[in-house]
Protein backbone atom coordinates (compact mmCIF):
# COMPACT_ATOMS: atom_id res chain seq x y z
CA UNK A 1 0.00 0.00 0.00
CA UNK A 2 1.34 3.42 -0.92
CA UNK A 3 1.91 5.83 2.00
CA UNK A 4 -0.30 8.91 2.20
CA UNK A 5 0.70 11.74 -0.05
CA UNK A 6 1.23 14.04 2.94
CA UNK A 7 3.77 11.63 4.43
CA UNK A 8 5.70 11.58 1.17
CA UNK A 9 5.95 15.39 1.19
CA UNK A 10 7.01 15.40 4.85
CA UNK A 11 9.73 12.82 4.22
CA UNK A 12 10.95 14.74 1.18
CA UNK A 13 11.14 17.91 3.26
CA UNK A 14 13.28 16.24 5.91
CA UNK A 15 15.65 14.91 3.27
CA UNK A 16 16.04 18.35 1.74
CA UNK A 17 16.74 19.88 5.16
CA UNK A 18 19.37 17.26 5.98
CA UNK A 19 21.02 17.68 2.59
CA UNK A 20 21.26 21.45 2.85
CA UNK A 21 22.35 21.45 6.49
CA UNK A 22 25.04 18.85 5.82
CA UNK A 23 26.41 20.76 2.84
CA UNK A 24 26.35 24.22 4.42
CA UNK A 25 27.28 23.29 7.97
CA UNK A 26 24.16 25.01 9.32
CA UNK A 27 21.36 23.87 11.54
CA UNK A 28 18.00 25.55 11.99
CA UNK A 29 18.26 28.06 14.84
CA UNK A 30 22.00 27.57 15.38
CA UNK A 31 25.36 28.84 14.21
CA UNK A 32 27.51 27.05 11.59
CA UNK A 33 28.82 23.80 12.99
CA UNK A 34 30.99 22.55 10.14
CA UNK A 35 34.73 22.99 10.34
CA UNK A 36 34.66 24.35 6.79
CA UNK A 37 32.43 27.22 7.90
CA UNK A 38 35.21 28.55 10.09
CA UNK A 39 37.56 28.71 7.09
CA UNK A 40 35.53 30.32 4.29
CA UNK A 41 36.71 29.87 0.72
CA UNK A 42 35.29 30.14 -2.78
CA UNK A 43 34.29 26.47 -2.92
CA UNK A 44 32.28 26.76 0.29
CA UNK A 45 30.59 29.93 -1.00
CA UNK A 46 29.68 28.19 -4.27
CA UNK A 47 28.12 25.33 -2.31
CA UNK A 48 26.02 27.77 -0.28
CA UNK A 49 24.77 29.39 -3.47
CA UNK A 50 23.84 25.97 -4.90
CA UNK A 51 22.01 25.15 -1.66
CA UNK A 52 20.10 28.40 -1.95
CA UNK A 53 19.12 27.46 -5.50
CA UNK A 54 18.02 23.96 -4.40
CA UNK A 55 15.89 25.51 -1.70
CA UNK A 56 14.05 27.62 -4.25
CA UNK A 57 13.13 24.47 -6.22
CA UNK A 58 10.93 23.12 -3.39
CA UNK A 59 7.95 24.57 -1.57
CA UNK A 60 9.52 27.45 0.42
CA UNK A 61 7.01 27.74 3.30
CA UNK A 62 8.48 24.99 5.54
CA UNK A 63 12.02 26.36 5.00
CA UNK A 64 11.72 30.06 5.80
CA UNK A 65 14.15 29.75 8.76
CA UNK A 66 16.61 27.69 6.74
CA UNK A 67 16.51 30.19 3.89
CA UNK A 68 17.29 33.02 6.30
CA UNK A 69 20.18 31.05 7.83
CA UNK A 70 21.71 30.35 4.42
CA UNK A 71 21.43 34.04 3.51
CA UNK A 72 23.13 34.96 6.76
CA UNK A 73 25.90 32.42 6.18
CA UNK A 74 26.49 33.67 2.63
CA UNK A 75 26.81 37.23 3.97
CA UNK A 76 29.24 36.06 6.66
CA UNK A 77 31.43 34.17 4.21
CA UNK A 78 31.55 37.07 1.75
CA UNK A 79 32.52 39.47 4.55
CA UNK A 80 35.19 37.10 5.89
CA UNK A 81 36.70 36.55 2.45
CA UNK A 82 36.76 40.30 1.80
CA UNK A 83 38.46 40.95 5.15
CA UNK A 84 41.06 38.27 4.44
CA UNK A 85 41.86 39.84 1.08
CA UNK A 86 42.20 43.23 2.78
CA UNK A 87 44.63 41.85 5.39
CA UNK A 88 46.70 40.09 2.73
CA UNK A 89 46.84 43.30 0.69
CA UNK A 90 48.03 45.27 3.73
CA UNK A 91 50.82 42.78 4.45
CA UNK A 92 51.83 42.70 0.80
CA UNK A 93 51.81 46.49 0.69
CA UNK A 94 54.04 46.71 3.78
CA UNK A 95 56.52 44.19 2.34
CA UNK A 96 56.55 45.63 -1.16
CA UNK A 97 59.94 46.61 -2.55
CA UNK A 98 63.31 46.42 -0.85
CA UNK A 99 64.17 47.14 2.75
CA UNK A 100 65.27 50.67 3.58
CA UNK A 101 67.43 52.11 6.34
CA UNK A 102 65.98 55.22 7.96
CA UNK A 103 67.95 57.54 10.22
CA UNK A 104 66.67 60.30 12.48
CA UNK A 105 68.64 62.68 14.69
CA UNK A 106 67.00 64.36 17.69
CA UNK A 107 68.89 67.13 19.46
CA UNK A 108 69.06 66.92 23.24
CA UNK A 109 67.84 70.20 24.83
CA UNK A 110 70.97 70.83 26.91
CA UNK A 111 70.53 74.59 26.46
CA UNK A 112 67.18 74.51 28.27
CA UNK A 113 68.30 71.97 30.88
CA UNK A 114 72.08 72.45 31.22
CA UNK A 115 72.41 70.41 34.43
CA UNK A 116 70.10 67.55 33.59
CA UNK A 117 71.65 64.12 32.94
CA UNK A 118 69.91 63.21 29.69
CA UNK A 119 72.54 60.60 28.80
CA UNK A 120 71.87 58.65 31.98
CA UNK A 121 68.10 58.99 31.56
CA UNK A 122 68.14 57.59 28.02
CA UNK A 123 70.74 54.86 28.54
CA UNK A 124 69.86 53.77 32.07
CA UNK A 125 71.99 51.49 34.29
CA UNK A 126 74.31 49.43 32.10
CA UNK A 127 72.34 50.67 29.08
CA UNK A 128 69.22 48.74 30.10
CA UNK A 129 66.77 51.60 29.45
CA UNK A 130 68.05 52.08 25.90
CA UNK A 131 68.02 48.33 25.27
CA UNK A 132 64.41 48.11 26.42
CA UNK A 133 63.52 51.03 24.17
CA UNK A 134 65.17 49.27 21.22
CA UNK A 135 63.16 46.13 21.96
CA UNK A 136 59.88 48.06 22.19
CA UNK A 137 60.34 50.13 19.03
CA UNK A 138 62.41 47.88 16.77
CA UNK A 139 64.92 50.70 16.21
CA UNK A 140 68.55 51.13 17.15
CA UNK A 141 69.02 53.92 19.72
CA UNK A 142 72.38 55.67 20.17
CA UNK A 143 73.47 58.79 22.05
CA UNK A 144 76.08 60.82 20.19
CA UNK A 145 77.76 64.20 20.41
CA UNK A 146 79.47 66.23 23.13
CA UNK A 147 79.18 64.58 26.52
CA UNK A 148 77.77 61.32 25.21
CA UNK A 149 80.81 59.21 26.13
CA UNK A 150 82.22 58.69 29.60
CA UNK A 151 85.46 57.20 28.27
CA UNK A 152 87.70 60.17 28.97
CA UNK A 153 90.31 60.77 26.29
CA UNK A 154 88.99 58.08 23.99
CA UNK A 155 88.97 58.44 20.23
CA UNK A 156 85.19 58.22 20.17
CA UNK A 157 84.81 61.10 22.65
CA UNK A 158 87.20 63.33 20.70
CA UNK A 159 85.36 62.65 17.44
CA UNK A 160 82.05 63.59 19.08
CA UNK A 161 83.28 66.93 20.40
CA UNK A 162 82.37 68.67 17.16
CA UNK A 163 78.71 67.59 17.27
CA UNK A 164 75.96 68.75 19.62
CA UNK A 165 74.54 66.14 21.97
CA UNK A 166 71.86 64.18 20.13
CA UNK A 167 70.03 60.86 19.92
CA UNK A 168 70.57 58.89 16.73
CA UNK A 169 67.77 56.52 15.72
CA UNK A 170 68.19 53.93 12.97
CA UNK A 171 65.68 51.45 11.59
CA UNK A 172 66.02 48.91 8.78
CA UNK A 173 62.82 47.33 7.45
CA UNK A 174 60.33 47.57 4.61
CA UNK A 175 59.51 51.22 4.04
CA UNK A 176 56.06 51.43 5.65
CA UNK A 177 57.07 49.35 8.64
CA UNK A 178 60.28 51.32 9.06
CA UNK A 179 58.37 54.60 8.98
CA UNK A 180 55.95 53.44 11.67
CA UNK A 181 58.75 52.11 13.87
CA UNK A 182 60.63 55.37 13.43
CA UNK A 183 57.58 57.41 14.44
CA UNK A 184 57.18 55.33 17.60
CA UNK A 185 60.85 55.70 18.51
CA UNK A 186 60.88 59.46 17.90
CA UNK A 187 57.79 59.91 20.06
CA UNK A 188 59.31 57.85 22.88
CA UNK A 189 62.62 59.75 22.78
CA UNK A 190 60.83 63.10 22.77
CA UNK A 191 59.02 62.07 25.95
CA UNK A 192 62.32 61.21 27.61
CA UNK A 193 63.71 64.63 26.63
CA UNK A 194 61.02 66.43 28.66
CA UNK A 195 62.08 65.96 32.30
CA UNK A 196 59.23 65.78 34.82
CA UNK A 197 59.14 68.09 37.85
CA UNK A 198 61.62 67.47 40.63
CA UNK A 199 60.54 64.60 42.83
CA UNK A 200 58.09 63.17 40.29
CA UNK A 201 60.52 61.36 37.99
CA UNK A 202 59.48 57.74 38.48
CA UNK A 203 61.83 56.49 35.78
CA UNK A 204 64.86 58.10 37.44
CA UNK A 205 63.89 56.71 40.84
CA UNK A 206 63.64 53.17 39.51
CA UNK A 207 66.91 53.54 37.60
CA UNK A 208 68.64 54.53 40.87
CA UNK A 209 67.17 51.50 42.62
CA UNK A 210 68.39 49.19 39.86
CA UNK A 211 71.83 50.80 39.85
CA UNK A 212 72.16 50.21 43.59
CA UNK A 213 71.11 46.60 43.07
CA UNK A 214 73.77 46.11 40.40
CA UNK A 215 76.42 47.73 42.64
CA UNK A 216 75.40 45.57 45.59
CA UNK A 217 74.44 48.54 47.77
CA UNK A 218 70.68 48.11 47.62
CA UNK A 219 68.90 48.23 50.98
CA UNK A 220 65.16 47.70 50.54
CA UNK A 221 62.76 49.94 52.42
CA UNK A 222 59.00 49.84 52.64
CA UNK A 223 58.81 52.56 49.96
CA UNK A 224 61.10 50.78 47.50
CA UNK A 225 59.35 47.44 48.06
CA UNK A 226 56.04 49.11 47.28
CA UNK A 227 57.52 50.67 44.13
CA UNK A 228 58.86 47.33 42.93
CA UNK A 229 55.47 45.68 43.52
CA UNK A 230 53.80 48.39 41.46
CA UNK A 231 55.82 47.35 38.41
CA UNK A 232 53.87 44.11 38.04
CA UNK A 233 51.10 45.73 36.00
CA UNK A 234 50.86 45.01 32.28
CA UNK A 235 53.27 46.86 30.03
CA UNK A 236 51.60 49.28 27.57
CA UNK A 237 51.53 48.02 24.01
CA UNK A 238 52.42 51.38 22.47
CA UNK A 239 55.96 52.78 22.72
CA UNK A 240 54.30 56.19 22.97
CA UNK A 241 53.94 55.46 26.71
CA UNK A 242 57.62 54.59 27.01
CA UNK A 243 58.36 55.97 30.50
CA UNK A 244 55.57 53.77 31.85
CA UNK A 245 56.70 50.92 29.63
CA UNK A 246 60.22 51.09 31.03
CA UNK A 247 58.91 51.06 34.58
CA UNK A 248 56.96 47.86 33.88
CA UNK A 249 59.48 46.22 31.55
CA UNK A 250 61.35 42.94 31.71
CA UNK A 251 64.56 44.53 32.97
CA UNK A 252 62.72 45.52 36.16
CA UNK A 253 62.01 41.83 36.64
CA UNK A 254 65.76 41.25 36.40
CA UNK A 255 66.25 43.97 39.01
CA UNK A 256 63.86 42.14 41.32
CA UNK A 257 65.94 38.98 40.97
CA UNK A 258 69.11 40.95 41.53
CA UNK A 259 67.68 42.30 44.78
CA UNK A 260 67.28 38.73 46.00
CA UNK A 261 70.90 38.01 45.16
CA UNK A 262 71.98 41.17 46.98
CA UNK A 263 70.05 40.16 50.08
CA UNK A 264 71.64 36.72 50.09
CA UNK A 265 75.10 38.21 49.59
CA UNK A 266 74.50 40.65 52.45
CA UNK A 267 73.76 37.73 54.75
CA UNK A 268 77.03 36.09 53.70
CA UNK A 269 75.43 32.96 52.32
CA UNK A 270 76.85 33.18 48.82
CA UNK A 271 78.87 35.45 46.62
CA UNK A 272 77.14 36.29 43.37
CA UNK A 273 78.59 37.74 40.21
CA UNK A 274 76.04 40.04 38.55
CA UNK A 275 76.60 40.60 34.85
CA UNK A 276 74.99 43.21 32.63
CA UNK A 277 73.20 42.64 29.34
CA UNK A 278 75.43 41.74 26.45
Amino acid sequence: MRPPRGCQKSLSSEEVVKKICFASGCDVGSQPISGDAAIPDQEYLDQLIRDKSDLRSVHAAPFRHLSRLIDREIARVVAAMSAQVHVDDDVAEEERGEKVCLTEMILVPVDRYPRYNFVGRILGPRGMTAKQLEEDTGCKIMVRGRGSSRMSGSRRERSNDTEPLHVLIQCEDYEKRAQQKMRNAVEAINQLLHPPPEGKDELKRKQLIELSIINGTYRPTSATKSAMRNTESTRPSSPAHFPAAVENSSYTEQARLLSQFAEAAKQGKKKYVISSYS
